[in-house]
This record gives C-alpha cells, sequence and structure tokens, in this order.
C-alpha cells in the first residue's frame, strides 16, 4: 500500500511537469552528475536538455530552477528523490493522527563516532513538519562550535513544501557570530546560523550538521548524550554510536525498559556499533511543577567508563596544577593572618580580607 501510494505521487509529479518548458539551472542525477541547461522539457517519460539530450526520469535526482531571486533562496528544487516522497507521505500521515500540535518530528536521528586516533564526528539529521505559526522559528537553524578544537558543517538544510519543490539553503550564506561581549567566556565557542527561506505552516524543515572534535581536550573524553522525544510528538527519534573495535561503552538508559532500552550491537565498518531506535513518541504534555522535560523523556547517557575514578583523577590533576602556593601567595597571607596562631582566627581574618 505504501509503494502503491508512493509511486501514484510520483506520477502525479511527473505528470504536473509534462506541462513545462521553464528555465532551470542544474539536473542532478542519481549517479551524482550535475548538468547545466537554460531550458528543460519534460516528453513522454524523460527530461530534454537544451542540447537536445534526453535523461529518462528515474535517472533524475532532482531538478533545480531559477526563480530570479537573489540570496539563499534562488534555488527552488523540484524533486524527486525518494527521501523528499517518504518525508511528505509521513507529513500526511502524522497530521491526521496530531491534528492539534505546534509541530511534528518525523526524524530526529543523531550519531557519535569516537575515531581509533581519539578524535570525534558527532551527526545530527532532523525533519520538523511545521503546522503553527511559533514553530516558523524552526527555519533558524544555527550550531555551536568551540574555535581550535571542533569545527561544524552543514550537510543538508532546506525547506520541503507541500507540493514537493525543495528550497535549499546555500551553507556559504551561513553567518558565523561570536558569544556577547557583554559575558566573559573563558573558551572559545562560535556560532555559525541561517534563515531558511519558505517556512510555512505544513511545509518540513530538514537539516544536517556535522561538528568534528579535530582537537580534543582529552581522548577518552567520549560523552554521547540522547533525549528520545520532547513537547511534540515524534515518529522516529535514533541513535547510533560508534567506538573502535578494542573499546567499549557503558550507558545509562532512563525512562525506558524492556527490549527497546537494550542498544542493537554490530560490527560495521571497522567500529563496534551500538545503535537504540523509538518510534511513535507520545508529545510531553506540560503540568505544574513538573521536572524538565528532557528528564520526563527516555534519555541516554554513555561514556568509555565503568568507573569515575580516571574522572577524579583527571580532575585532581586539574586542580592540583591550578592550586600551587607561589611565593607571593604565601607572603599575602602571612602578612593577613599576622601573628594569628588558631586556625579559626586565620581564617576569619583570610575570609573577612577577602570579602573587603
Amino acid at each position: 500500500m505504501i509503494r502503491s501510494r508512493r509511486a501514484a505521487w510520483g506520477v502525479a509529479f511527473i505528470a504536473a511537469l509534462a506541462c513545462w518548458v521553464t528555465r532551470a539551472d542544474t539536473v542532478e542525477l542519481f549517479d551524482g552528475t550535475r548538468i547545466n541547461t537554460k531550458t528543460l522539457t519534460f516528453d513522454h517519460d524523460d527530461f530534454v536538455l537544451d542540447d537536445g539530450r534526453r535523461i529518462p526520469r528515474n535517472e533524475v535526482r532532482n531538478v533545480r530552477f531559477e526563480t530570479g531571486v537573489r540570496g539563499p533562496s534562488a534555488a527552488l528544487t523540484v524533486s524527486t528523490d525518494a527521501e523528499v516522497r517518504e518525508l511528505l507521505d509521513q507529513a500526511r500521515t502524522a497530521r491526521e493522527k496530531y491534528p492539534d500540535v505546534g509541530a511534528i518530528h518525523l526524524l530526529d536521528e543523531g550519531e557519535f563516532t569516537l575515531r581509533p586516533d581519539g578524535t570525534q564526528l558527532s551527526r545530527s539529521h532532523a525533519a520538523t513538519l511545521i503546522l503553527k505559526e511559533p514553530w516558523k522559528s524552526a527555519g533558524q537553524i544555527s550550531q555551536y562550535f568551540e574555535e581550535g578544537r571542533e569545527r561544524a558543517t552543514l550537510v543538508r538544510a532546506r525547506t520541503i513544501a507541500p507540493d514537493g519543490s525543495v528550497h535549499d539553503f546555500d551553507p556559504a550564506d551561513l553567518k558565523e557570530a561570536k558569544p556577547s561581549e557583554g559575558t566573559v567566556f573563558f573558551n572559545q565557542y562560535k556560532t555559525v546560523s541561517g534563515q531558511l527561506s519558505q517556512v510555512e505552516i505544513g511545509a518540513i524543515v530538514e537539516t544536517i550538521w556535522e561538528t568534528e572534535t579535530y582537537n580534543p581536550y582529552d581522548k577518552e573524553l567520549f560523552f554521547p548524550r540522547w533525549y528520545f522525544g520532547d513537547s511534540e510528538p515524534s515518529l522516529a527519534s535514533r541513535v547510533t554510536i560508534r567506538v573502535p573495535p578494542d573499546r567499549k561503552i557503558n550507558y545509562q538508559i532512563r525512562n525506558l525498559t524492556g527490549e527497546s532500552a537494550s542498544p542493537k550491537q554490530s560490527d560495521e565498518g571497522g567500529y563496534r556499533v551500538y545503535r537504540w531506535e523509538l518510534h511513535d513518541l507520545e508529545p510531553v504534555i506540560s503540568e505544574p511543577a513538573m521536572p524538565p522535560v528532557g528528564e520526563v523523556v527516555p534519555n541516554l547517557a554513555a561514556s568509555l567508563f565503568d568507573t569515575w575514578d580516571y574522572l577524579f583523577d583527571y580532575l585532581g590533576r586539574f586542580q592540583r596544577e591550578h592550586t600551587q602556593v607561589t611565593p607571593e601567595i604565601e607572603a599575602k597571607v602571612a602578612e593577613i593572618i599576622g601573628d594569628s596562631s588558631a586556625d579559626e582566627e586565620k581564617l576569619a581574618k583570610i575570609y573577612h580580607w577577602l570579602q573587603r
């Protein structure tokens, strides 16, 4: 039934294209080939380019049309991509099931990879159906990273309209910003952000971000964290953790029992892989004085450690290195306490000196 519905959607879409003889930028094939063309015609079951070449419909992934608008919204993509059709199918079904919500998370996916050299890569893939005005803010995308240790990459950002048209955001239009100058920060965090176009009621906002930690503080500090669901329904929430085959993760999952609480484990591509996946998560309804939503939904915490010993040693070394008594400190303390001999009196004098 699902396959038939998708096929019918594709036939209707192509039928609509059959009447088009239009100006186009790029035809993208499933093998990755991109072909520039000034005009594009759909004839029978082929796309016809301006030079007369014919390309079978089932070889075409995307068609990008020139809209005459400058900036991030300049590219309008009409997609034959199966991923887009899948999301549109899910959106139609989900709207019937959840008619009164503000948004529906069609997909919420995270991946955390610890490489053999100790560097890390995290990836997030989200697709959200916008159903009420406040959720249009999902079109404001952003990602933070720590300069000198991490790099953030926008792999994909797009708005999928209910009619199947796809409006891609160009990563080159991301704006980079530092934290507010009015606050003191002891790290080098920055943010990249942008605004997607055509974010309207009924549209789907899809993003894929990657953050690479190429210069970690400590190669053992690997702490994947994941929350399944939130205040809006989620059709699919899944997380994947990859570690080298000679490592293992220790994990705790809260607010979830039974078979779903245990990961599916496998060996893939030179990694030991752990996967959790939940479907059809109901929205969390806010109540007075309730705990934060993150403490209510199923949530996962993982690390490489089975005890706290490494972290205690790590923090202890950090503290010892930064609490050495210098001659200057020693002289100032002697000046403050004077000839006091009782510990309580010494502490009182130091305490009041700090207050002043």
